[in-house]
């Protein structure tokens, strides 16, 4: 049967062909395009924190009481800036003071005793200096006496000499002669009179001196003694102003209290408990902590990223660039420590400060999407050949950067 309208036919065969031809050509060049992008074009590779926060460059201290024992004041508060001259809670000193003043009365009785035995011994030494001139006038006046009585005896005994020859020549009568050698001898006994009486003034000054001497020396070492025991008391003494003041809590270092205990006069802790943590004065910081598996090789000084804080909005407050300062080298606990300074940003209007926790999203590296493809099938074949026990790794988060 022929056809009744061979024209309109023939139209849309011709038209069919063009549309065809057309249609593949378009395809080409999307294909070609494709192929383009494929290889040419930069995805940016994130990788995502597993938890992030802000901190202080300074580590936080915690606030902890030495001593145990009764609270009768404190002064603890949140977000109360501090300095080391501030005194943050207080304990009872009752004991300590009742010690302390029992020690201070000890200590002043040794004072006083250590000034009785200074002035004891300097009566004595002036009184030993005063007896000793004393005494060498007096042995000085016996050795006189003694070579007086010498001298005369020595002239007696000549005398006698001279009459005893004169009295073998007959010249003087014998009477004269034994009265000359009585009074001789009574001369030599008053000689040894005087010497003895001489050596025994010289014995007696250098037993008072001696006697004298061993009262100061025993002076001196009660006088040691006491000393001593001042010492010790002042230790003493010392060491509980010590305690005293050791039981006033104050700050390591000036900075914020970012939490604390609540303490009432009365309360009782125990030592070494934790009342408050003190943040230190300093710039802030983040401290991101991102799965070793993903993080090892791949994360280094100098990359960029931004913080997406919990509770905040990036859609709204925007986010926080920060770009990597050091990477730890060594995992724990499966996670890998990295520190980030922070860039100003006139548009996040987020008040920033120490405790802050969100997302931290590293910008780890550009690549084509065929790189990206070769990459996928490689880690697809690696994931077929381990085994379920055997570590598999997984590919980063691809996503454009944000504007």
């Amino acid at each position: 049967m022929e056809n009744p309208f061979p024209r309109t036919r023939a139209a849309f065969i011709v038209d069919s062909t063009a549309l065809s031809v057309t249609s593949f050509l378009i395809a080409l060049v999307l294909l070609v395009l494709w192929g383009l992008w494929l290889r040419f074009s930069k995805l940016d590779l994130y990788e995502q924190s597993a938890s992030a926060r802000l901190e202080v460059d300074k580590a936080t201290y915690p606030v902890q009481s030495p001593f145990g024992g009764r609270v009768v004041a404190s002064y603890l508060e949140i977000g109360r800036r501090v300095c080391p001259t501030d005194v943050l809670f207080e304990l009872d000193t009752t004991q300590q003071q009742l010690d302390l003043q029992e020690a201070q009365v000890r200590l002043q009785a040794l004072q006083m005793q250590v000034a009785a035995l200074d002035r004891e011994t300097e009566t004595q030494t002036r009184l030993l200096a005063e007896t000793d001139v004393v005494a060498v006038r007096t042995l000085a006046e016996a050795r006189a006496h003694a070579d007086q009585a010498r001298s005369e005896a020595e002239f007696a005994r000549e005398r006698f000499d001279r009459f005893r020859r004169m009295q073998e020549q007959e010249l003087v009568a014998t009477l004269d002669s034994e009265h000359e050698h009585a009074s001789a001898t009574q001369s030599r006994l008053a000689a040894q009179a005087a010497l003895r009486a001489y050596q025994r003034t010289s014995a007696e000054r250098r037993t008072r001196v001696i006697d004298r001497q061993v009262q100061i020396d025993s002076l001196l070492r009660e006088k040691a003694n006491l000393q001593a025991q001042l010492l010790t008391n002042e230790a003493t003494v010392n060491r509980l102003h010590q305690e005293i003041d050791r039981r006033r809590i104050y700050p390591a270092t000036c900075g914020r209290l970012g939490d604390i205990t609540t303490l009432h006069p009365g309360s009782v802790i125990e030592p070494g408990q934790n009342v408050a943590t003190l943040i230190p004065t300093g710039s802030l910081r983040i401290v991101a902590f991102f799965p070793a598996d993903r993080g090892l090789g791949r994360l280094r000084a100098g990359q960029h990223g931004e913080v997406r804080l919990h509770g905040f909005s990036w859609t709204e407050f925007g986010a926080l660039p920060a770009d990597i300062t050091s990477v730890s080298t060594e995992p724990r606990d499966g996670t890998l420590r990295v520190e980030a300074a922070i860039l100003p940003n006139q548009r996040f209007r987020v008040p920033l400060q120490h405790g802050l926790s969100g997302t931290f999203e590293v910008n780890v590296e550009s690549v084509s999407p065929y790189s990206l493809l070769v990459r996928t099938l490689g880690f697809g074949t690696t994931q077929q050949r381990n085994s379920p026990n055997e570590f598999s790794p997984r590919g980063p988060e691809i996503r454009p950067i944000s504007r």
